[in-house]
């Protein structure tokens, strides 16, 4: 486990998703959900690596598939 803890900031630039993109996902557990830490959300880097190859696999698998809305 490295701890490294990624920002919404950080999570938007790596997923190119809006906030209310990524929150939508969660609610349908379609993204890991974060770790709170006061009001701030952040993301463990293995919880986004694990969602990363998963979404990509999927992406791979059927390029059609509109995983991003």
């Amino acid at each position: 486990m490295s701890g490294i803890l990624y920002t919404m900031k950080e999570i938007r630039r790596l997923t190119g998703f809006h906030p209310a993109t990524i929150y939508r996902k969660i609610k349908k557990n379609e993204f890991p959900e974060p770790i709170k830490i006061g009001t701030a959300s952040r993301w463990p880097e293995e919880d986004y690596a694990k969602w990363r190859a998963e979404y990509t696999s999927k992406q791979r698998a059927d390029p059609t598939d509109k995983l991003c809305e």
